[in-house]
Protein backbone atom coordinates (compact mmCIF):
# COMPACT_ATOMS: atom_id res chain seq x y z
CA UNK A 1 0.00 0.00 0.00
CA UNK A 2 1.04 3.70 -1.30
CA UNK A 3 0.66 6.46 1.56
CA UNK A 4 2.09 10.62 1.74
CA UNK A 5 4.20 11.85 4.91
CA UNK A 6 2.21 14.50 6.64
CA UNK A 7 4.10 14.46 9.71
CA UNK A 8 7.78 13.84 11.20
CA UNK A 9 8.51 10.60 13.71
CA UNK A 10 7.43 11.10 17.16
CA UNK A 11 6.51 9.27 19.89
CA UNK A 12 2.52 8.50 19.86
CA UNK A 13 0.17 6.33 21.57
CA UNK A 14 -1.24 4.07 18.97
CA UNK A 15 -3.39 0.83 20.08
CA UNK A 16 -2.80 1.89 24.05
CA UNK A 17 0.90 1.24 22.84
CA UNK A 18 3.91 3.77 22.40
CA UNK A 19 5.54 3.93 19.61
CA UNK A 20 7.66 6.10 17.10
CA UNK A 21 5.19 6.99 14.24
CA UNK A 22 4.18 9.31 11.59
CA UNK A 23 1.04 10.28 9.85
CA UNK A 24 0.45 9.82 6.57
CA UNK A 25 -2.53 9.67 4.07
CA UNK A 26 -3.50 6.49 2.93
CA UNK A 27 -3.87 6.19 -0.81
CA UNK A 28 -6.98 3.75 -0.67
CA UNK A 29 -8.37 2.32 -3.73
CA UNK A 30 -11.93 2.16 -3.28
CA UNK A 31 -11.82 4.44 -0.10
CA UNK A 32 -11.78 8.33 0.72
CA UNK A 33 -7.90 8.81 1.61
CA UNK A 34 -7.65 9.02 5.46
CA UNK A 35 -4.61 9.93 7.54
CA UNK A 36 -3.55 7.20 9.95
CA UNK A 37 -0.42 6.68 12.11
CA UNK A 38 2.34 4.58 10.39
CA UNK A 39 4.91 2.63 12.84
CA UNK A 40 8.48 3.15 11.95
CA UNK A 41 12.23 3.27 13.33
CA UNK A 42 14.55 5.65 14.37
CA UNK A 43 16.43 4.98 11.37
CA UNK A 44 13.46 5.02 8.55
CA UNK A 45 14.24 8.46 6.21
CA UNK A 46 10.82 9.77 5.75
CA UNK A 47 10.60 13.22 4.68
CA UNK A 48 6.73 15.26 4.72
CA UNK A 49 5.53 14.81 1.35
CA UNK A 50 7.36 11.49 0.26
CA UNK A 51 5.28 8.65 -1.21
CA UNK A 52 6.35 5.55 1.10
CA UNK A 53 5.46 1.72 1.01
CA UNK A 54 3.25 0.36 3.77
CA UNK A 55 2.39 -3.41 5.01
CA UNK A 56 0.23 -3.81 7.74
CA UNK A 57 1.30 -5.70 10.98
CA UNK A 58 -1.01 -8.27 12.51
CA UNK A 59 0.55 -8.38 15.74
CA UNK A 60 0.54 -4.53 16.44
CA UNK A 61 -2.75 -3.94 14.63
CA UNK A 62 -1.32 -1.06 12.64
CA UNK A 63 0.92 -0.11 9.56
CA UNK A 64 3.86 0.06 9.18
CA UNK A 65 6.86 1.44 7.18
CA UNK A 66 7.87 -1.09 5.18
CA UNK A 67 11.71 -1.51 5.74
CA UNK A 68 13.67 -0.37 3.20
CA UNK A 69 15.93 2.00 4.40
CA UNK A 70 18.70 4.31 2.53
CA UNK A 71 21.71 5.63 4.44
CA UNK A 72 22.63 9.40 3.74
CA UNK A 73 23.66 11.64 6.17
CA UNK A 74 20.24 12.21 8.41
CA UNK A 75 20.66 8.65 9.57
CA UNK A 76 24.29 7.66 9.11
CA UNK A 77 27.04 8.60 11.92
CA UNK A 78 30.44 9.01 11.04
CA UNK A 79 30.68 8.28 7.33
CA UNK A 80 30.80 5.28 4.61
CA UNK A 81 33.26 2.32 4.84
CA UNK A 82 34.18 -0.26 2.69
CA UNK A 83 33.96 -3.83 4.29
CA UNK A 84 37.83 -3.56 4.50
CA UNK A 85 38.18 -0.27 6.19
CA UNK A 86 38.55 1.96 3.46
CA UNK A 87 36.32 5.31 3.30
CA UNK A 88 33.64 5.12 0.29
Amino acid sequence: MKAVVVSEPRICDINDMEALAYEAEMEYVRKEPEVKYILCTSIDDVQIGDRVDLVYNLAQRAYQHKYACRSNKSNTYGGFYYTNGRPA
